[in-house]
């Protein structure tokens, strides 16, 4: 598959499955790292929370030192291919939500094969897809329906919000919500500084980063 994407889709960017490389780790590791909540934490963190490469290697190799892993072959393996799955080396691109799993493949998967079986003729196969079709629109149609006649309940004093309100459908936007709440718990606004038309100003989050934000004032 990597060789064709590379041969067939020319820009397209070709990444692993985050997902599917640490639901092995388990059978991977001894029967103590197995059960070790703190290892499983600390590759967690390290995997899905390290902003740059050099953050990332930093706490993978104190990870393999702390735990024995040096002479481990599936960890080696897995840190040589880190730039095909591991976010950190690939920030610069939009994936859209597609990056850390399959998932969206597999539930559609599950979708159709409550309609359809490896068994069935071509003719029945294709009036079960078409009813599992029509059974998609169905909810998808009952989804904006209740989106056009309903109000999801604000949180906040904050336009973004209201904006995505109503934008969004209302599944979606109390996913938009929660991440919204989680900004406005746990990032902290510690100073502002102007330079010119830039507002710099300094924030940190519940990870102990400060970061530097730069808004434009025209």
């Amino acid at each position: 598959m990597k060789i064709a994407i590379q041969n067939i889709f020319l820009t397209s960017v070709h990444r692993l499955c985050m997902w599917h490389i640490l639901q092995k780790v388990p059978e991977k590791v001894g029967p103590d790292l197995k059960e070790d909540d703190d290892f499983h934490a600390s590759l967690s963190l390290c995997v899905w929370s390290s902003e740059t490469p050099e953050e990332f290697e930093d706490r993978w190799a104190r990870i393999i030192i702390q735990y024995g892993l040096k002479d481990h072959e599936w960890f080696a393996g897995r840190f040589d291919i880190r730039s095909s799955w591991v976010p950190a080396y690939f920030r610069d691109i939009p994936l859209s939500g597609l990056l850390r799993t399959t998932s969206r493949s597999e539930s559609a998967n599950s979708y159709f094969s409550r309609f359809i079986g490896f068994k069935h003729a071509l003719v029945e196969f294709w009036l079960r897809f078409d009813t599992a079709l029509e059974d998609q629109r169905h909810k998808e149609l009952e989804a904006d329906n209740v989106t056009l006649h309903t109000t999801p309940v604000l949180k906040t004093s904050w336009g973004m919000e209201k904006h995505g309100s109503e934008l969004f459908t209302h599944e979606v936007f109390e996913e938009f919500q929660q991440e919204l709440l989680a900004a406005r718990e746990y990032c902290v606004f510690e100073s502002m500084q102007k330079d010119g038309d830039l507002k710099i100003m300094r924030v940190a989050d519940n990870s102990k980063k400060v970061r530097l934000v730069q808004l434009n004032r025209s």
